[in-house]
């Protein structure tokens, strides 16, 4: 099933700082992001800081895990 995301700015630049080469770690409380699935593909989109919105990722998911609760 293949999933639109809306990044937040903020979080997509802070996130691109402070990853690896091609790995991408998304954390959503979204009751929709509980149905990815493995091989799903998930869009991104996110607002540069000229407030145009720009695709900032096309990812297909890899594996899925539940935090903890209390997860920040």
């Amino acid at each position: 099933m293949p999933l639109l995301f809306h990044w937040r700015g903020k979080n997509y630049r802070a996130d691109m700082r402070n990853r690896d080469a091609y790995t991408y770690n998304l954390n959503q409380n979204s009751p929709t992001m509980l149905k990815a699935k493995p091989g799903d593909t998930i869009w991104a989109f996110t607002r540069r800081k000229d407030r145009v919105y720009v695709l900032a990722v096309r990812g297909i998911v890899q594996k899925y895990c539940k935090n903890n609760p209390g997860f920040k």
